[in-house]
Order: structure tokens, then C-alpha cells, then sequence
């Protein structure tokens, strides 16, 4: 007679055990018979018991994973935003000749915001002597871009579009000073 019961449990526990598998490499797969790394898991989360209790120092690296899940090491990340490089926006036909990606038609202003930062960060004023690294810039599509604030009686009709091309106009009766500028945020898509 057939213990229907014990057949059950069997087929279950049999079906729910992880595939394992160690390659004449070294490596050691779990949920793959096919490792492609010295230790590949196929899904599902790691954890480390008592990790955080090895306290890291300034010289550690910070571990990160690729687009298909392999874990590598990297100095830094890049922040989720930043603020853009100062510039100085036009508030007159006469001071947008000379600026990256600047344009005026018909009293509105048209400033390339991410053309703006990637003329500053290719090409800084002044970097340290021994300088053996260049400043990152991300490409236009891979920003979102906010104003978190504007001198409001100076400018209006203040839009920004998706490859971060800033178009205002300046109020008729604006009095513009030196706190007549533009805080402009770039966060990391």
C-alpha cells in the first residue's frame, strides 16, 4: 500500500530544495548549477549576520552591484543631487552672447542649464596641481532638473524641459540686485 502521505512530503521537501552546485573552478553557485562567479547566488537577498558590528574605516571601499547583480567595489558614489555650478543669468539681450547654450527671442530667455555645468566641470578655472582626476558630468537625459527657488519679482514664466533647458522672462517692472539669482538643484535619475 502506498503511504500517499509520505510520497507528499517527500515531493515537497525535494521540490524546495535549493539547486547547489561547485565547479571544478572553485566556485560555488546556489540556485544554478552554473556558477559564472567565485560565489553565485541565482535569486533571492544575502545577509551577513553581524555585519555591522566590524566597524569600517575611511580607506574602505563602498560595495555596489552591476546592472546583472555582480558585487564590486567603488571610492565613492556619486550623490543623488547636486547643485548646478554658479552662473549668472541674463537678464538683458546684451548678456547672452557668451554663454553656453543661451538664447533670447522675443523677450524670453533661454539658458541650457546642463550645457552650463558641462562647460564648468570639462574645463574648471582652476584645479590643484597634481590633479589626476577629471569631474564627472552625467549626461543631460540622466538628470531631473528643480529650481528650489527664484527671485519671483524678477522672473516669470520660469519652465525647465527634460534636457534641462531653463526658459524665463523678466518682469516689466523687476528691479534686479545681486539677490536677484536662482537656486538650481540637478538630481541623479
Amino acid at each position: 500500500m502506498i503511504n500517499y502521505k509520505s510520497v507528499f512530503i517527500t515531493l515537497f521537501l525535494a521540490s524546495s530544495i535549493a539547486t547547489y552546485a561547485q565547479v571544478g573552478s572553485g566556485a560555488t553557485g546556489i540556485g544554478t548549477e552554473a556558477p559564472e562567479e567565485m560565489l553565485h547566488v541565482a535569486e533571492g537577498n544575502v545577509r551577513v549576520n553581524k555585519i555591522n558590528t566590524n566597524t569600517g574605516v575611511v580607506t574602505d571601499k563602498i560595495v555596489v552591484a552591476d546592472a546583472s547583480g555582480v558585487l564590486k567595489t567603488v571610492n565613492a558614489t556619486m550623490p543623488k543631487f547636486f547643485y548646478m555650478p554658479s552662473v549668472i543669468m541674463p537678464t538683458a539681450q546684451d548678456q547672452v552672447p557668451g554663454m553656453a547654450g543661451a538664447t533670447y527671442n522675443a523677450g524670453t530667455f533661454t539658458v541650457n542649464l546642463h550645457a552650463n555645468y558641462q562647460s564648468q566641470f570639462n574645463t574648471p578655472a582652476v584645479s590643484n596641481t597634481g590633479a589626476t582626476t577629471t569631474l564627472p558630468v552625467i549626461a543631460a537625459n540622466a538628470l531631473d532638473y528643480h529650481i528650489v527657488w527664484y527671485d519671483n519679482t524678477v522672473f516669470e514664466n520660469v519652465v525647465i524641459n527634460n534636457l534641462g533647458e531653463l526658459s524665463y522672462t523678466i518682469k516689466a517692472t523687476a528691479e534686479i540686485t545681486v539677490g536677484s539669482f536662482m537656486n538650481i538643484v540637478f538630481v541623479v535619475k
